[in-house]
């Protein structure tokens, strides 16, 4: 299934994250995404386009974790925490009820621009 993850509204500087889908411990997710697909940031510390790795040389570091500004990140916990997802993540889900959702690792949504859309393959254990 196509996502696509908007730098706007799904910022990790005001937005939501986008919801790829519920899973349970022992399903096998699998994202890809076009190393040629951007979006576009704006701001003081950095203005253009970028993929799913982010703005080379242009980490951003809150809570103590940190990535490129316009990375493609994913979280299971809500956005308490990240993990890179770039242009390919193959994740095993370790707990029930997990929900995945997808966002721009940034400082401000209000700047941003485009979307990015990552092609989900799913391996449901129990379906």
């Amino acid at each position: 299934m196509e996502v696509v993850v908007k730098a706007k509204d799904n910022s990790t500087g005001g937005g939501t994250g986008e919801i790829v889908g519920a899973y349970n411990s022992g399903d096998l997710i699998i994202i890809t995404c076009d190393p040629q697909d951007t979006w576009s940031l704006a701001g003081q510390v950095v203005s253009g386009n970028c993929n799913t790795m982010g703005v080379v040389d242009h980490p951003y570091k809150p809570r103590n974790q940190s990535f490129n500004l316009g990375s493609l990140v994913g979280s299971i916990d809500d956005g308490m925490t990240y993990f890179p997802i770039g242009p390919l993540l193959q994740m095993t889900i370790n707990e029930n009820n997990t929900t995945l959702k997808l966002y721009c690792w940034d400082t401000n949504k209000n700047d941003n621009s485009g979307g990015i859309s990552a092609m989900v393959t799913e391996f449901r254990l129990n379906s």
